[in-house]
């Protein structure tokens, strides 16, 4: 929003929201989608949707770990899965530098910064990460069975370079920004995923020969959830003292948002939830495998399912809005009742219609095969191919491992994905007697300290079998 003030016959252009001390009043829709992007930030900073880890199903033969094919035999007669915690980061934002160093060392998120190396795709931060607290296996002639428990999160943030640029310049600032601002209208794009629920579950298999079956099913409880529907969110900027926005969209929150205002989001505190969630679902997966000596060869279709979120609350705005800025005669002896004023109108102006509402989130379904070879007692060639159904998104995997010691194996791995990027990695697995380790990151920069970190993975667990 603009105010011109004529001081001297010379008219002066103000951008207020940059400008103007403490302008609470004119915490726009802007500031909004601000705080909602820097809350979900920080919720990535503190571990969410991004794709899982291959590597470790190099392991799937001897290890029992979270996504493990429910068709593959168990390798030994009981399995006690202790905690397993496994976390993954994408950031795909382009090749500006989102975080600044300060004089203190410290570092600071800058969006003026990391809007310059955006181009004109869409961007997109995403975490996932899965806490397992235990797990019970036990393999009998033909059957085996396993119970387990374990916490799941997602969270993503998607957006354009327009976005970025409104956020981080005003309006007024972006019009000296990007040319194109002043010949068109702005084509906002915004997409916000959160989501944390419970998994308790159970699997079967059944052996034969040496092809074997399986399946699971998790009984699904969801502790919160959030996401959007942006049908429209134009914004016409291009007279500085005059904002159209044509708005058509949707926010549904259970026991996450509380409140959508012009100048705050109400954010239902995490330690106000009940830990075990309120909200039911179900997910289940099916496998076939094959095991020789020599060769696995196993295929899964994995996570099929949703959530019911109950009481869950929907907030949405619909329609055209159009506010122009006010003349003054002197901004420096204007009056402060004036932005009071201002601030009602916009309140009224830019309302968020709220009503309750049950509504459904699906997994992301996908498929995942997988392949190994052994030989000469010590080698493992694998490869594992992954494919998401909802986002007609894939990647594959390539790797060797090694039995360096009958109690320590270790490997290495390259994946490849439908986004362009190659990376490699590294798994390794220690044995001793009936206690096992395993470890696995896709991404080997994530072992070494980097200011450039645009994928992390990283999963370790622990398990007794005998």
């Amino acid at each position: 929003m603009m105010l011109r003030s004529r001081e001297n016959n010379r008219a002066v252009t103000v951008d207020l929201i940059q400008n103007i001390p403490n302008p609470q009043v004119f915490q726009t829709w802007r500031q909004t989608i601000y705080i909602l992007c820097l809350f979900f930030l920080n919720q990535i900073a503190r571990p969410g949707l991004v794709a899982q880890d291959l590597g470790i199903h190099m392991m799937s033969r001897d290890q029992v770990f979270l996504g493990r094919n429910p068709a593959i035999p168990f390798s030994k007669n009981t399995i006690i899965g202790l905690p397993e915690g496994s976390g993954i980061l994408d950031l795909q934002a382009g090749k500006g530098d989102w975080l600044v160093s300060q004089k203190d060392g410290s570092r600071k998120i800058s969006l003026a910064d990391g809007w310059e190396g955006l181009g004109q795709e869409t961007y997109q931060v995403g975490v996932s990460w899965r806490l397992r607290s235990f797990f019970i296996g036990k393999k009998f002639n033909r059957f085996q069975l396993g119970i387990s428990h374990e916490l799941e999160g997602n969270s993503l943030i998607g957006f354009n370079r327009d976005l970025a640029g409104i956020l981080a310049f005003g309006n007024y600032g972006y019009l000296q920004k990007q040319p194109l601002a002043k010949e068109q209208p702005l084509d906002l794009e915004i997409d916000v995923k959160n989501e944390i629920f419970n998994g308790f579950g159970i699997q079967l298999g059944y052996l034969f020969n040496r092809v074997s079956i399986g399946g699971s099913l998790r009984y699904l409880s969801g502790l919160q959830e959030l996401h959007t529907e942006v049908n429209q969110l134009e914004l016409d900027i291009r007279d500085p003292l005059s904002i159209t926005s044509r708005e058509d969209w949707k926010v549904y929150s259970a026991n996450l948002v509380n409140e959508i205002n012009l100048d705050s989001i109400q954010f239902i505190p995490f330690t106000d939830l009940n830990i075990l969630g309120r909200h039911p679902g179900f997910s289940g997966s099916i496998g076939i495998a094959y095991q020789s000596p020599e060769v696995l060869l196993a295929l899964q279709w994995k996570d099929i399912g949703s959530i019911r979120w109950k009481d869950g609350t929907l907030f949405s705005r619909k329609g055209t809005i159009n506010y122009s800025g006010i003349s003054v005669p002197n901004l420096l002896t204007l009056d402060p009742n004036v932005f009071n004023s201002i601030g009602d109108t916009l309140r009224k102006l830019v309302s968020v219609d709220k009503m309750v509402s049950q509504y459904r989130s699906q997994l992301r379904s996908n498929i995942l095969a997988e392949f190994q070879y052994y030989f000469l007692n010590k080698w493992n060639l694998g490869s594992a191919i992954n494919y998401y159904l909802d986002r007609r998104w894939w990647q594959v995997m390539a790797g060797v491992n090694y039995q360096l010691f009958e109690q320590l194996s270790l490997g290495s791995q390259g994946s490849y994905n439908a986004s362009g990027r190659f990376n490699i990695g590294l798994h390794a697995a220690l044995r001793l007697a009936a206690f096992n380790l395993y470890l696995n990151t896709d991404h080997i920069q994530s072992l070494y300290p980097t200011t450039n970190l645009n994928q992390f993975s990283a999963r370790v667990g622990i398990s007794l079998m005998w």
